[in-house]
């Protein structure tokens, strides 16, 4: 159950993405820090690190709903209770966790939230992936806790020659459906 909670990694068709934990509130690395190659940048789906691992899904959704305008989270009270109504009806890691959650809401409350309604600045930094880029050698390059502020970085010089990295928007992602977490291999 623990490594389900807390994986050591995030798979997609194509590539595993290492995950490394941390709990000292306070401390800049709290929380959940995915380390991303300088390669691969481009070719994620921002979504995927929306959820952040099923150990800490919970508190984030709890905290994105305590987050909502009062008007809309007056209509979702006991917060606690709908955690665990949205939880059970969430496909984990398909597409983003707010459109996933919009829809959720909306089928089981009939209550309709907008994208600019979720507050997710507001969140504590241990409920949002800290992203760690990485070049080649395992250097890394710039840290996070939004994976689209890297996908804004230039980090051409960074990259041997012949192997640009396009920045600027989001790039199309394939076979994104079948995200899953990988539990540890045993001795």
């Amino acid at each position: 159950d623990e490594l389900y909670r807390f994986p050591h990694s995030l798979k997609t068709r194509q590539r595993s993405f290492p995950l490394s934990y941390r709990f000292e509130p306070g401390h800049e690395e709290d929380g959940v820090t995915v380390d991303i190659a300088l390669a691969d940048l481009n070719s994620i789906d921002p979504g995927l690190f929306e959820w952040l691992v099923p150990g800490l899904l919970r508190e984030k959704i709890a905290a994105l709903l305590k987050y909502l305008p009062k008007k809309i989270r007056r209509q979702l009270v006991p917060l606690p209770e709908t955690v665990d109504l949205l939880m059970d009806s969430l496909e984990l890691y398909e597409g983003s966790l707010y459109s996933s959650l919009e829809q959720a809401v909306l089928k089981r409350f009939q209550v309709k939230i907008h994208r600019t309604d979720w507050q997710p600045e507001k969140l504590p930094p241990h409920l949002r992936m800290r992203c760690r880029l990485r070049d080649e050698t395992g250097k890394t390059l710039h840290v996070t806790r939004s994976y689209r502020e890297l996908l804004r970085q230039d980090f051409t010089g960074s990259v041997p020659a012949g192997e640009g990295v396009q920045t600027g928007g989001i790039p199309p992602v394939e076979n994104l459906s079948l995200i899953h977490i990988s539990e540890p291999t045993r001795p």
